[in-house]
């Protein structure tokens, strides 16, 4: 697969960002509802993203994130002029990720300072094609993944009083993770342990299971999330 970004427009008000998604053509609706999927969760709960426009088989247009036709630069390509806004700035992509999992039930699962946009002062959140349900059996192993990237940038920046990982992990899910020991390790042996739990109450009551299966796709195909931008 390859998105590839396009920018576009008349004016201030009807710029544009065209997402051209390539790939096999059988997999273009599955990626596609993943993304307006999340996307709409995220407008939903409040998380600053690009917002879908119009959605025409292979491309998504999304609003401009920008001024006078210049997109707004990723974080990566800031230059910062004081430690106060790099920490300001920590705090927002905290609670977006925060947001994200508490409020919209999703993990980004692929978030760095290559992803997330800087526009007055503000962060935007992109690139959600890899995001995932908190349901996914690996959703905190990439949560985990996400926190490290970010925690690892604004270390890099010298801000001052970030937490650890651990403590930012515990905070987001609410877990009690032990910071002494291998954050890493833990988050593996819980997911496991979950999922081992969930198998053996799938096979003690496979009724139940069928039953849950069928009730998440009827949830799924209720109402197609794409058509107001169609």
């Amino acid at each position: 697969m390859d998105i590839v970004g396009e920018t576009t427009g008349f004016d201030d008000d009807r710029s544009v960002h065209i997402e051209h998604i390539h790939l096999n053509p059988k997999f273009w609706f599955v990626v596609h509802y993943s993304v307006i999927t999340g996307v709409v969760k995220m407008v939903r709960g409040g998380v600053k993203c690009p917002k879908p426009l119009r959605l025409r088989k292979h491309i998504m247009i999304m609003t401009f994130i920008g001024s006078n036709g210049i997109a707004a630069r990723k974080l990566k390509d800031i230059e910062w002029s004081d430690q106060k806004s790099i920490y300001e700035t920590f705090l927002q992509v905290k609670a977006a990720v925060l947001k994200m999992f508490t409020a919209c039930n999703l993990v980004h699962g692929d978030l760095s300072e290559f992803n997330i946009l800087y526009h007055e002062n503000d962060v935007y959140i992109i690139d959600v094609s890899q995001a995932m349900d908190i349901s996914h059996p690996r959703a905190l192993f990439f949560l985990l993944r996400d926190i490290e990237n970010i925690l690892g940038f604004f270390s890099k920046l010298g801000a001052e009083d970030l937490p650890t990982a651990a403590e930012l992990f515990n905070e987001i899910t609410r877990l009690n993770m032990d910071p002494e020991k291998n954050l890493a390790v833990q988050v593996e042996s819980f997911e496991k342990d979950n999922r081992s739990a969930q198998l053996r109450c799938d096979k003690a009551n496979p009724a139940d299971m069928e039953l849950r299966l069928y009730d998440a796709e009827v949830a799924e195909t209720q109402h197609d999330l794409a058509e107001p931008y169609n």
